[in-house]
C-alpha cells in the first residue's frame, strides 16, 4: 500500500530549526516520522518515510528501528509496513485522562446507553475542535463505532454548538442558520439529524456557568427515531444527576486545554473516509 501523502507534505513535517541553536539531529528525526504518522492512519512504508522525509534510507531505517524498540511504532510483519504502536495509544489515554470528567462520566454514559439503545459519547473543548474522549456502545453494538479521539469542529456539531452556547457572552454565534445558542440554552439540549445520524446533546456546566464537556447520545436515524419529551426528560434527569456532582466536586470540571490553538494539529475531523467501500 502507498501513502497517501504528497511530497510537499511530507516535507512539511519536518521540525522548525533555529540554525544558531544545537540540535539532535536523531531526535528531531524521530520527532519527523511520528509527526508523518500523526497526519492520517495508514500503514507506511520505510520507502515512504524516507522519500515524505527527505532521508537516506539507511537513516529512515534506523529511525524506525529506534522508535519500533520503544514501542511508538510496530512493524506489520517482517519487512511489512510500519503503523502506530502501543506507546502512542498510552501517551493518547495520558492526554484524555487530563479530563478530570472522563473517569466521572462512565457510570452516567452506561446508564444513558441503556436508556436510550444507543451509544452515549463524553466531548470536552480542545482548541476549536470538540474532541470524543469516552463513550458506552449501545448493548446490541450495531451502530457505528465509537471513534475515540476524533475531533469534530465546534462551529458545526451538536457537542460543539451546545459547548459554544455556554461559552459566554463574548462569545460570537456561529454562522449560518442553525441553532441559536438562546435556543438552546432554553431548551437544556440540541437534536439535530447530520448525514443519517440522530444526536442529542446536552451541555455539563462549570461553577461559573461555561460548557466544560457536553454528552451526547447518537444513533443512525433507522433506528434513532424522534425522542418523545417523555424520553428527554428521563435523559436530561440522568446527566442532571452527573451534573449535580459536578458541582459538589468542582475538580471534575477542569479544561486543561482552555485557549489552546488546534488549527496547526493534524486532527481528523471525520473518519467517514474509513468506512468507504468498507464491506
Amino acid at each position: 500500500m502507498r501513502s497517501r501523502l504528497s511530497e510537499s507534505a511530507g516535507r512539511s513535517f519536518r521540525l522548525p530549526r533555529d540554525e544558531d541553536a544545537s540540535t539532535n539531529t536523531s531526535v528531531e528525526n524521530a520527532f519527523a516520522v511520528l509527526n508523518l504518522f500523526s497526519a492520517g492512519t495508514e500503514a507506511l512504508a520505510l520507502s515512504d518515510i524516507a522519500r515524505l522525509l527527505d532521508l537516506p534510507l539507511s537513516t529512515a531505517h534506523r529511525v524506525v528501528t529506534t522508535l519500533c524498540d520503544a514501542e511508538f511504532l510496530s512493524q506489520q510483519h517482517a519487512g511489512g509496513l510500519y503503523v502506530t504502536g502501543l506507546r502512542v495509544r498510552e501517551l493518547l489515554n495520558a492526554l484524555y485522562n487530563r479530563y478530570p470528567i472522563r473517569r466521572r462520566s462512565a457510570r452516567t454514559l452506561r446508564e444513558l446507553a441503556d436508556a436510550t439503545g444507543q451509544a452515549a459519547a463524553l466531548y470536552v473543548p480542545f482548541g476549536s475542535h470538540c474532541l470524543r474522549i469516552a463513550g458506552a456502545q449501545d448493548r446490541q453494538q450495531i451502530h457505528r463505532p465509537l471513534l475515540i479521539g476524533e475531533a469534530l469542529s465546534l462551529t458545526s456539531t451538536p457537542c460543539g454548538l451546545v459547548i459554544l452556547a455556554y461559552a459566554g457572552p463574548d462569545q460570537p454565534e456561529p454562522a449560518g442558520a442553525g441553532p441559536r445558542p438562546a435556543e438552546i440554552r432554553s431548551t437544556g439540549y440540541l437534536s439535530t439529524v447530520t448525514d443519517g445520524l440522530r444526536s442529542v446533546a446536552f451541555p455539563l456546566i462549570d461553577a461559573d456557568g461555561r460548557a466544560f464537556a457536553a454528552i451526547a447520545v447518537e444513533g443512525s436515524t433507522l433506528e434513532f427515531r424522534e425522542p418523545a419529551r417523555s424520553k428527554l426528560s428521563t435523559w436530561s434527569r440522568i446527566v442532571r444527576r452527573l451534573q449535580d456532582q459536578c458541582r459538589e466536586h468542582p475538580d471534575w470540571t477542569a479544561t486543561p486545554f482552555e485557549g489552546l490553538d488546534s488549527t496547526h494539529l493534524h486532527l481528523r475531523e471525520s473518519h467517514a473516509q474509513d468506512f468507504q467501500g468498507a464491506s
